[in-house]
């Protein structure tokens, strides 16, 4: 699974479903999203335009390097805010903004934080509403940031006992589930829908997620209520 957050675009459009729900997207239920997720054949025509895009890009990349360029195997699934929005689970949304803002201090993440505060007075968020954001995921974030190091640690061959930070690595992923879960709730008691809509029309359209092993409703569903 990959996922990074790109600099988000100043407009997004939803894309079209066969039986969308009338509402707005950040306004839709976890089982909607999740029904509309799992449509198969929706499932397959999102993979389908992931492979025909990269065999664009190997043919490119062959070109200019003279020989055959190796790909990964065809993914599970592949979905992309900036097509289907709406597909992205909040917590996946969050996750992304969180890590991209947050995850580092360096010029890419105060660019960051500067394009969702923009965005954020655009929906008419108050002033306070980042630096709330921040405040209720502090632990979360310090929890991102050390699994980031971790992670570095275990492949990079750099850790003397990968037994024991394995066994870290999945207590802290856990811990990292229930917090961040925290976190949105208590955004979404302060700043009601208007948090979700900063998630699905802010930050929603720059983040991607490509999955190479097969990921369940059931288990998305569990990431989204904290993994109780």
């Amino acid at each position: 699974m990959k996922y990074l957050l790109a600099c988000v675009a100043a407009t997004w459009a939803v894309s079209a479903m066969s039986t969308p729900p009338s509402k707005p997207i950040w306004q839709w239920t976890t089982e909607e999203r999740l029904a509309a997720r799992f449509d198969e054949a929706a499932r397959t025509r999102r993979v389908e335009a992931f492979e025909a895009q990269r065999a664009v890009s190997r043919a490119r990349a062959t070109s200019s390097a003279g020989r055959a360029v190796a790909l990964p195997r065809r993914p599970a699934d592949s979905v992309h805010g900036s097509d289907h929005p709406e597909l992205l689970m909040p917590f996946e949304i969050f996750t992304s903004f969180t890590e991209a803002a947050y995850g580092a201090d360096d010029d890419v993440a105060r660019h960051v934080q500067r394009d969702a505060t923009a965005k954020a007075s655009k929906l008419g968020l108050p002033p306070e509403f980042l630096p709330a954001l921040r405040k209720q995921a502090r632990a979360f974030i310090a929890m991102q940031r050390e699994e980031r190091t971790l992670k570095q640690q275990l492949f990079g061959g750099g850790m003397t006992d990968p037994q024991s930070g394995m066994a870290r690595l999945r207590a802290l992923q856990k811990a990292e589930c229930a917090s961040r879960a925290d976190a949105m709730r208590k955004l979404r008691a302060t700043f009601g829908l208007g948090f979700d809509e900063f998630l699905y029309s802010a930050i929603a359209p720059g983040v991607f997620r490509d999955f190479f092993e097969p990921v369940s409703a059931e288990a998305l569903r569990a990431e989204e209520e904290g993994c109780k």
